[in-house]
This record gives C-alpha cells, sequence and structure tokens, in this order.
C-alpha cells in the first residue's frame, strides 16, 4: 500500500509540475515575428540514382496532383522524372519527396508541357514529334500516361530485384525497384503488348477514380493532330520564335485547356471532343471556384466561359466581365486565379467539415456561404511609360469583381532582368514572365525565364494585403559545368505540407527546392496535419469534441480517451479482483489441476531429447514456406536495402545522404555494417536469400532460448517452448524482415555469454548490439549492477570503457563525415511514434497521447519502478553466490524484466517491437509468480492483441487490455509472496522451490525417480 500510495501522490505532483512548466514555456519562449527566411534545401541530383536524375535539358514543366504523393518534372528533350513523398513528409521536412523514376519518350519528341491529373492517375503530355525523319515539320499530339500498378510481388521480382530490365520497352526506370507497391505510367497498349504484369482490378479501380481526365485517348490525338500542326513548330529549331506552350485544367478534372500561342482550344476529357477553339488569346485559367475559365483577349478585356452542365450541347456562354474604370485600358499580359479563403473551402469540402458538429450548425453555413470568391493577379504592362504592375482582383461566382491591391514590380522585375545570369541570346527572345501562388494562396513568387532572381509576395493577414516577402536569388551550382545556363529559371512551381515549398526547375535541367524556415501552413490545410502521408490527416482541434465515434481508420480520429466508457470502470473493477484473489486462485489452481499438470509434465519430460530437435524441424519448415511462398509486404526491408547501397555504392559515409521513401537511416553505424555483411552475404539483397538467413537466425535464437531457460536456468520446460511458438514472431521475423530480430539474437548471445561468466565478450557483444538498435540501452543498467557484483568496480569500469571506445571507433567514419546528421538520425531520442500506429497507450486518446506532459509522466513512473526493481536486485546479488542457478536465474530475470518494465510504460510501440521482449515473455510471467493459467492466458492475450486492427475504437480497447496484462504482471512481481526476487529476499540460499511451479517440479521429479526404482 505505501508503494502505490507513493505513486499516486507522484502523478499528482508531476501532473503540478508538468502544468507549470508549461505556462511558464508559453511565457519565456515567444514566438519570433521576424518573417521567415527561404532556404536552399535541394541543389540538384543526390543520392541512389542521382546521376540517372539529372536532365540533360531544360525543364519546361514542374506538375503535381492535389495530394502531391508524386511530383513530375519534364524536361524539352523528352523526359520526365518522378519524385515520390515520404512516408513521414512533416517529420522530415528537408526530405519531402525523392527520386522515383524516369520515364524516357521517344529520342525525336519535344516536350511542351505536363500536366497531372487531380488523382494522379494520368498524365498528360503536350508534346511535338517529327513527320519524317531529317524532317524540321513537327506535329504536335497530346499524350497520355495512365498509372499502373506494376506487380512487383511475381516471381521474377522476388528472385530478380532487377525489375527495370522488364520495364525498359516501356521506357520507364524505377530508382527503387525493392518497393512492395510500385507504380509506373505509360501508355496501356505498351503494357499489354510488354513481358511485364500489373494488377488489371487495381489497374482498372484507378481509372476509374473521380478525378482522372481521358477515357480515349485516340480521340484526343486525332483531335490536336488534325488542329495543331503549325509552321510555328520550326521556330523549335530556329530559335526564331518561341510560342507560348500551355495545359490549364478544370476544377473537377473533366476539362482542359491546350494553348498553342494565342490559339487556345477546350478539350471534353470524357469524350475527348473539341468543345471550342479560341483565337487572339493572350492567356487563360481556369476558375478555382467552377469550371468556368478566364480569358485575356487580344482586346486586353477580360472574358468568362461558363458550361452549364446539365446541357448536352458543347458550347461554352461566353461574358464579358465589366471592369472598374481604373481598370480600362490596361495593357494585361498574362495573369493569375488564385484560390481566397483556403481554410473555409477546405472545411467545407473535406471531411474536417464533420468537425463542426450538430451545436455549431450555425458557423458551418456561414463558411458555404463565405469561400465563393477568388483572387486574379493581372500582370500589367503600362503603354505609356513601361511601368509594370500586378493588379490584385477579387471575384465572386457571379463575376462580380472588386480590385484588393495594385502592386509595383518596374524595380522588381528589372534586378530580375538584370541579374547576372539573364540576358543571354537564348533567353532574350523567351521574355517570359512566371507568376506561381502557392496551394493556399498566401505565397506568390514572381520571376522570368533565364533569371536567377525570384521576388516572393506574401500575404500579410493584419495589413491585408501582398506584401514584398523575400527574394531568393539562385548561385551556381559548382558541380555542373554548364556555365551557359548554370542554374537559370525555366520554370517554378509551389507545394505545400508544414512548411511551403517553392520548387525551380533550370534551363541546365537541375531541379532545385527552397522552402521557408517557418512552419506556417494553416492548421485548415489538410497536408498540413498528415503527420504520415499515407495515414489520414488529423482533425484540427479548437474544441474538445467526441466525433469520430466509428473510430474508422482511414478516416477518422478519437480525440478524448475511453475513460467514461462503463467497460472502462468494470475492466479496472476486475483486475484488483484478479488481483486480490490471486493467492486463492493459485491455491486452487494447484488442487484442481495438479493431476493434469504433473501428466503433461511427465509427457514432456519423457519427449525432452525429440523436443530439442524442434527448432531444426521449424527451421525446414520455415525455408519450404520461402521457398513456396512470398510475402506481399516486408515493412522496411526495402527501405534498409536502399540505405545499404547509398553507403556501398555511393561509397560515402555521410548520414545525409542515406533516404529511402520510408525515411532517413535511422540506426546507429554497428547497424551499416551488419546490414552490408547481410547484403554481401544475400547476393547483393536477394530477398529469398534474405529470409533463409532469417531462419537460419531464427533457428540459433531458439536453440539457445532451450539451452539457457531449460538447461542453464533449470525451468519447466514449457516455458522454453512458450518462448519460441509464437507465430507472430516467426510472421515479423523470417516473413516480414524486421531488422530488430538480429539485435535481439545478439542479445541472446549476450545472456549466454553471461551465463558461462565470459564478460569481456559479453561486454563487446553488447555494445555492438546498441551500437545496431538504440532501444536495447534498456538493459545497461541492471548489466552495469551484473558486472560491478561480479568483478568488481576496477574491472567494471574497464568493461565500460571498452564498451564505449567500440562505440566511437564504429561511429569514426561517419563522425567525420557529418557529425550532426549522424547523431541526429542515430541517436534521436526527441522522436515520438504516431498514435495512430501505437500497440501502447492508444486508449488514453490523441489529445493526452501527443501531450508532451502525459510523456513526462511515463518517463517518471518508468525510472521510479526502474529504481525500486535495481535497488532490489543490487541487494540480492550482494547475497547470492556468483555462478550459483539462484545467481542465473536472478541475473537473467533481472536483464529480461528492467526491459519489460521500459516497454509496459513506453508512450509507443509499434507492431515490429514485439520482438524486444516476447522470447522473454513466458519467462517474465513465470518468476512473477502468476498461476500457471494465467500465463497461458497472458501469453495468448500478447499474441493476438499485439497486431494492426482496422479500427481505432477496437485498437483503443486492446491496447487497454494489453496495459492491464502488464501491469498485473508487474504488480504481482513486486507484491506477489510467490514471486521470484520475493523468495530471494525472505532466503537467498533457497533454490525458490517455494512456488507453486517449482512445487510441481518437485512432485515430477520425485515421480520419475520412484518410477526408476519401481523399473
Amino acid at each position: 500500500m505505501r508503494f502505490f500510495s507513493f505513486v499516486l501522490l507522484f502523478c499528482f505532483l508531476t501532473f503540478s509540475f508538468c502544468f507549470s512548466i508549461q505556462d511558464l514555456k508559453k511565457s519565456l519562449f515567444l514566438k519570433s515575428k521576424n518573417e521567415p527566411k527561404w532556404i536552399q534545401i535541394r541543389d540538384g541530383p543526390i543520392g541512389l540514382g542521382s546521376k540517372n536524375e539529372q536532365h540533360q535539358s531544360e525543364i519546361i514543366s514542374i506538375t503535381k496532383p492535389e495530394e502531391t504523393e508524386y511530383i513530375a518534372t519534364c524536361s524539352r528533350n523528352g523526359e520526365i522524372n518522378f519524385y515520390r513523398v515520404l512516408m513521414y513528409p512533416n517529420i522530415y521536412p528537408y526530405w519531402t519527396h525523392l527520386y522515383y523514376g524516369k520515364l524516357t519518350l521517344p529520342h525525336d519528341t519535344i516536350i511542351k508541357d505536363c500536366l497531372f491529373s487531380k488523382d494522379q492517375t494520368q498524365l498528360i503530355v503536350l508534346q511535338s514529334t517529327k513527320e519524317e525523319e531529317n524532317n524540321f515539320n513537327t506535329v504536335t499530339i497530346l499524350d497520355l500516361f495512365e498509372i499502373i500498378d506494376v506487380n512487383t510481388r511475381d516471381e521474377y521480382f522476388i528472385s530478380n530485384p532487377k525489375i527495370n530490365d522488364h520495364l525498359q520497352d516501356l521506357g520507364f526506370q524505377i530508382n527503387h525497384p525493392r518497393d512492395n507497391v510500385n507504380f509506373i505510367w505509360s501508355d496501356k497498349k505498351n503494357i499489354e503488348n510488354s513481358q511485364i504484369s500489373y494488377d488489371n482490378d487495381k489497374y482498372q479501380k484507378e481509372l476509374n477514380n473521380k478525378g482522372h481526365i481521358f477515357n480515349n485517348e485516340k480521340s484526343i490525338n486525332k483531335i490536336l493532330s488534325n488542329d495543331i500542326q503549325t509552321k510555328q513548330h520550326n521556330s523549335f529549331m530556329n530559335n526564331d520564335e518561341l510560342v507560348k506552350n500551355k495545359i490549364r485544367m478544370s476544377k473537377d478534372s473533366n476539362y482542359l485547356i491546350i494553348m498553342e500561342g494565342t490559339d487556345h482550344w477546350i478539350i471534353d476529357g470524357s469524350s475527348g471532343n473539341k468543345h471550342r477553339s479560341l483565337r487572339d488569346v493572350k492567356d487563360s485559367q481556369f476558375s478555382t471556384i467552377s469550371n468556368s475559365f478566364y480569358t485575356i483577349g487580344m482586346d486586353n478585356s477580360l472574358y468568362v466561359y461558363s458550361k452549364n452542365d446539365e446541357s448536352k450541347k458543347s458550347n461554352w456562354a461566353q461574358e464579358k466581365i465589366n471592369l472598374e474604370h481604373e481598370l480600362k485600358n490596361k495593357n494585361f499580359q498574362q495573369f493569375l486565379v488564385v484560390k481566397k479563403n483556403i481554410c473555409d473551402q477546405n472545411n467545407n469540402d473535406d471531411d474536417n467539415a464533420d468537425y463542426y458538429n450538430n451545436n455549431n450548425n450555425d458557423k458551418n453555413n456561414n463558411i458555404k456561404k463565405k469561400h465563393k470568391s477568388e483572387l486574379l493577379f493581372l500582370y500589367n504592362i503600362s503603354k505609356g511609360n513601361n511601368r509594370e504592375t500586378l493588379i490584385i482582383i477579387e471575384i465572386d461566382s457571379n463575376f462580380k469583381i472588386k480590385k484588393i491591391q495594385e502592386i509595383n514590380l518596374t524595380n522588381v522585375l528589372k534586378e530580375i532582368r538584370n541579374s547576372d545570369h539573364y540576358g543571354d541570346d537564348n533567353t532574350k527572345l523567351r521574355n517570359e514572365l512566371l507568376i506561381k501562388s502557392s496551394p493556399d494562396g498566401k505565397y506568390v513568387a514572381v520571376t522570368a525565364v533565364g533569371s536567377n532572381v525570384i521576388q516572393i509576395l506574401n500575404y500579410n493577414s493584419n495589413l491585408k494585403k501582398y506584401i514584398i516577402h523575400e527574394q531568393i536569388i539562385l548561385k551556381s551550382n559548382k558541380k555542373n559545368n554548364d556555365n551557359e545556363n548554370n542554374n537559370k529559371i525555366s520554370t517554378i512551381n509551389f507545394y505545400q505540407f508544414q512548411f511551403y515549398y517553392l520548387q525551380i526547375g533550370t534551363l541546365n535541367g537541375n531541379y532545385l527546392i527552397h522552402k521557408n524556415n517557418k512552419e506556417e501552413s494553416p492548421e485548415c490545410f489538410p497536408l498540413a496535419r498528415r503527420i504520415s502521408f499515407y495515414i489520414k490527416e488529423r482533425p484540427i482541434q479548437p474544441k474538445r469534441t467526441h466525433l469520430y465515434k466509428h473510430g474508422n481508420r482511414r478516416s477518422n480520429y478519437i480525440i478524448d480517451g475511453i475513460w467514461k466508457h462503463p467497460l472502462f470502470l468494470l475492466s479496472i473493477l476486475m483486475f484488483l479482483i484478479l488481483l486480490y484473489f490471486q493467492p486463492i486462485i493459485t491455491k486452487l489452481e494447484y488442487l484442481l489441476f495438479a493431476g493434469i499438470l504433473n501428466k503433461i509434465g511427465n509427457v514432456m519430460n519423457n519427449l525432452k531429447k525429440y523436443i530439442n530437435y524442434l527448432p531444426i524441424i521449424l527451421s525446414f519448415l520455415s525455408i519450404f514456406e520461402i521457398v513456396t511462398q512470398q510475402p506481399i509486404f516486408v515493412n522496411d526491408w526495402p527501405a534498409h536495402m536502399s540505405h545499404i547501397e547509398q553507403f556501398l555504392k555511393e561509397k560515402t559515409f555521410d548520414y545525409s545522404k542515406y533516404m529511402h521513401h520510408h525515411g532517413p537511416n535511422t540506426y546507429a553505424s554497428g547497424w551499416q555494417y551488419l546490414y552490408s555483411i547481410f547484403y554481401f552475404i544475400t547476393n547483393s539483397g536477394s530477398l529469398t536469400l534474405f529470409q533463409i538467413l532469417f531462419a537460419i537466425f531464427e533457428v540459433i535464437i531458439m536453440i539457445l532460448i532451450f539451452r539457457i531457460i531449460s538447461k542453464k536456468l533449470k525451468l519447466p520446460l514449457i516455458i522454453a517452448i512458450l518462448a519460441i511458438a509464437s507465430n507472430r514472431l516467426h510472421l515479423y521475423n523470417v516473413r516480414v524482415l524486421v531488422n530488430d530480430f538480429p539485435s535481439a539474437l545478439g542479445l541472446y548471445i549476450v545472456f549466454y555469454l553471461f551465463l558461462n561468466q565470459k564478460w569481456f565478450w559479453a561486454s563487446i557483444f553488447y555494445s555492438f548490439v546498441v551500437a545496431t538498435k538504440l532501444n536495447f540501452i534498456f538493459y545497461s543498467p541492471v548489466i552495469f549492477l551484473i558486472l560491478l557484483h561480479s568483478t568488481g568496480i576496477i574491472k567494471t569500469i574497464l568493461l565500460c570503457f571498452v564498451m564505449l571506445i567500440e562505440q566511437i571507433v564504429l561511429a569514426i567514419p561517419f563522425l567525420l563525415a557529418n557529425p550532426i546528421d549522424y547523431l541526429k538520425n542515430a541517436y534521436d531520442i526527441s522522436r515520438t511514434l504516431l498514435w495512430e500506429k501505437s500497440r501502447n497507450f492508444k486508449f488514453v486518446g490523441l489529445e493526452i497521447f501527443d501531450d508532451s506532459r502525459w510523456h513526462v509522466l511515463l518517463l517518471c513512473l518508468t525510472l521510479i519502478i526502474l529504481v525500486i526493481f535495481l535497488k532490489k536486485v543490487n541487494a540480492l546479488l550482494k547475497k547470492i553466490p556468483v555462478g550459483s542457478i539462484n545467481w542465473k536465474r536472478l541475473i537473467i530475470f533481472s536483464l529480461m524484466f528492467s526491459n519489460f518494465i521500459f516497454i509496459t510504460f513506453s508512450r509507443g510501440l509499434y507492431t515490429p517491437f514485439f520482438v524486444w521482449y516476447f522470447y522473454s515473455f513466458s519467462t517474465i510471467c513465470y518468476f512473477s509468480g502468476i498461476p500457471n493459467l494465467f500465463i497461458l492466458i497472458f501469453w495468448i492475450s500478447h499474441e493476438v492483441l499485439f497486431r494492426w486492427w482496422d479500427s481505432h475504437i477496437l485498437e483503443m480497447w486492446i491496447t487497454f487490455f494489453y496495459f492491464l496484462i502488464n501491469i498485473y504482471i508487474l504488480i504481482s512481481t513486486f507484491s506477489n509472496d510467490n514471486s521470484f526476487i520475493n523468495i530471494l529476499e525472505k532466503n537467498p540460499g533457497s533454490l525458490a522451490k517455494d512456488t507453486n511451479h517449482d512445487k510441481l517440479d518437485q512432485k515430477r521429479s520425485k515421480n520419475i525417480n520412484k518410477e526408476k526404482k519401481d523399473k
């Protein structure tokens, strides 16, 4: 009772302290009012595949779908690079996308523009090709590349990871072909004629998604071949006159505008029909709030074209917008349409609208009325004095306009055009202004083709207008020898997560990215709240709410915990009853089941010789499974192979260069060396050989567990069988290839060396294990005590020094290359796990789980219980002789239980972390003194519950029961009279024969001896 009273008092004081600290931080650390600066985070190709990534000519266009999962950069010579989003773009803001692959079009292709469909299932490319060889006349076509889910789980891929050999005919090459899911973009007819296999059902499903463009590619190409073939294409070869070629897409992705100089065509994506041809048009842009589009005519008037969706006719109604007096007689050249009130739009358009519950209907109605307007940025050149301005007007759904602001860009554009990199002959003729905005309209970038200066405008919410914000000047890339076009701008674009990112394409084929160094995307922007890209973004939380009660994983969240549910209190009551009546349950079990357990024990003893062959039998079954069946999910193994190939093939020790779509390399130097060895053993990372290697490791760890539990500790054989009988462990270790498994094997080697008193080699192995996976440092407090009492203070210090030196020696090459990134990635203790994927403490709800005070509380509880346990272990180690059976039991139990304390109070546990403790779970339960029936029930519960479930609600209850089981074991270990440490405290010389388990063992041994005498 004193212990529990102390814990409750500590919890109260910790909460009070954390609340006080939180308020103190708010008052001391005020946010800086300085405007954010833009920093360059990408200055060219880096990492694995960087040689293939570099464009060989000017980047014409940068396009992205709405979700920004993929980014495509299209160059004039027919190369299209694809960049795939990282799994955690907001956690690693300097690496939001990684080079994914390249699509190479025929050598005579000239790309003019490219555009992703809204849902990324289609890539539309406006291109021209030569009619005949050695003929400068070209034909413009609109080519369509559809997304294909390449079936990378087929036999040819598993046995040979060089999937790119099968993709050569399609012109697509994947940079990380080992990934479970690989998409390519290609013509459907090319796919059907190739040897590559793809998922037909998924392919059709993706093309039926809302947001794709064309169903009839042939009709589109026919229209453009007949209508857009002009003599102006000769200019691409002669550089006499360069024509603006662009593609625009409607809000619902059903219509396109094809722009060829001053001639524009409106295309219907569903039928492939040409709706209308527009002549003498300077620029066209679709509306962001409807399927209407605006144009600027040669008479400098602003027109809007609207289509009645209910009409079956293909014509568009034209309407001239009445401009205010001061906007008349302007010389508009081009314009940009920007969303207004994007937060209100998002709250109305996506799932976050449900966040406002029934009590806030008025607020929701106001939102629907507010967002029907947008901004037009009109670039104007005054005829008389050549004054250049950017005129910002607001236009509503009824096409009524209001002038908002006029920005003088004369001096700004003068700097842009007078930049060091501007004015060469091949770029003077293309005096094209580039104006782009961020997805939410907060930032607008202005530059010119051929310049190296970009002017950023920022919307100031206090002044309610756009202001000159920052000027970006691109520096020459020393790695590039093309001095003539070195980092001269050819195109720009924005994308947005928690930060804003400016993409820059250059005339020499470089793809650059700048980001603002201040996190200021609005909370209403969905991608800003998406911690993991492949998990639904979290809801905005202005108020406490009990929404999302169904807990569907794909769309909903639980903000509050399950505290108020009646079953929660009932579960705690049942937990306390079982804890209170545990001694009685133990006695009843012995009285009722002693005979059955005795017979089971006799059978196992008779079969002991055969059971020792169980690991070898399981290994053959495992290899048979590997050869005949292949997994469809291998977790992070493709990322590990990518990191190793970056280490070996790029020959770099710089941790900033180890990156995969799953994230950076977050493991220390020992992991790099260990997996490099595995890479060579498995013939450059063959999945089948990797699984066979891990199956061999599984046999070794099973043999070690049998020897430690059954022979060294002399525990019942069933405890050893339970330790290796987990199908889930086999799945994670051998099939999914979690990288924790080799470290777990190393840990059991350390256990075995400790039992044999090989202190030096145990220290060497343990230090290497920690160098592979940092979580195994949880064992270090107990290891220190074991060494201290077994070898003395001087030898313990020397062994600790040896372990430290080993860590430094292993890390020296990486520290010399880039110490900051090595320490930041390999030893990032600040990294937190996601509530959505956690197997522990999910029941507290998202709000508490993410609260730093909850983290502090769990950490303090962990340290308190660990100190209490270490105090008991320290006292027992002083009394028990080194090498005795009790000493062996004590050190193994202490090592396992100290790790279990950390597991119990870890805020987040992912599914692969099951390997961290489950091999030792049955041993921990045995030494805690709980009834045999409870050992079996708890073991089955962990085996079944510790996994991914399809409902957040279900997972909350499962993690709650999981936590109760662990707490029950902890409390029993400290309070149960039959627990191992309590028996040793009473009688250190005892072999712990007072526990119920050992009484059964004693009775079994008597029966065996009696049978031998009778024989």
